[in-house]
């Protein structure tokens, strides 16, 4: 049996000079996984990349703003469980590294609950 693909994890719209950033998965609470990671990277590349987006919105779909590293994902796939966490906690520590750096204010729209990494 083929595995289902993701939903997109995230969504993005342009208003002027903000970008707003949508979590879109919350049917499970919005995970911090390997998709939401990367997408959320390929947010700030676009922040980065363009200069007239001064202002970055991140906001979620639903009753939970984040419920974290999705870790049961790592030990779902094929392989050293440990390597997969650790790549997994490496790529969100550099997420957060960058959104410090980013050329834009970024401002959190936190309604809902919220657990471990989902606050950083």
């Amino acid at each position: 049996m083929m595995p289902q693909p993701s939903p997109v994890p995230l969504r993005l719209r342009r208003e002027g000079r903000c970008l707003h950033v949508l979590l879109a998965n919350p049917d499970k609470g919005n995970p911090l996984n390997r998709a939401l990671i990367e997408a959320l990277h390929a947010a700030l590349d676009t922040v980065e990349s363009t200069p007239d987006i001064t202002l970055l919105a991140l906001a979620a779909e639903g009753a939970v703003f984040c419920d974290g590293m999705d870790f049961g994902e790592a030990l779902d796939t094929a392989g050293d469980a440990e390597a997969q966490l650790r790549a997994a906690v490496r790529r969100f520590h550099g997420l957060l590294e960058r959104l410090t750096r980013l050329p834009a204010i970024v401002v959190a729209v936190v309604e809902g609950r919220v657990n471990a990494g989902g606050m950083a």
